[in-house]
């Protein structure tokens, strides 16, 4: 699991939060998570042809988020914000949530990781506190 904790979604200041980067890594975005398995499946399968070795790259999610106390002040503050249209598949709610999608798609190998990027500017450093104190925490007890 990787967090975006720059100022803007767009930059690539990535912090791996979980295990090492992969040599090479390939992100995706998707509109749902069946899309992004599909995705996956297809890009692992053309780099496979290629004779990439399947452990030496990883095919990451980008997941927009908002986490917040609970799951009704996450919408709230997430509604409050101008944001603006999803890019991708977006989470909002609470940090257990986050953690149980995040182990759901791997899981499900939905993805090979996660670029968790928090979408609500204002609270953007409130977050990626929330996700290094809470969602790593919980991700490594599932583990």
């Amino acid at each position: 699991m990787c967090l975006d904790a720059s100022a803007t979604a767009d930059a690539e200041d990535h912090v791996w939060l979980t295990g090492s980067p992969p040599a090479k890594t390939v992100f995706i975005r998707a509109d749902d998570l069946g899309q992004a398995q599909s995705m996956r499946t297809r890009i692992r399968r053309e780099l496979g042809t290629e004779g990439e070795d399947a452990a030496s790259f990883a095919v990451v999610l980008e997941l927009e988020t908002h986490i917040a106390d609970d799951a009704r002040t996450a919408r709230k503050e997430l509604a409050s914000s101008s944001t603006g249209a999803t890019k991708t598949v977006r989470y909002v709610g609470t940090s257990s949530g986050l953690a149980g999608l995040v182990a759901d798609i791997e899981a499900a190998s939905v993805a090979d990781a996660v670029l968790i990027i928090p979408v609500v500017s204002s609270r953007r450093q409130a977050v990626c506190n929330r996700i290094s104190a809470e969602v790593v925490p919980l991700l490594r007890r599932m583990a």
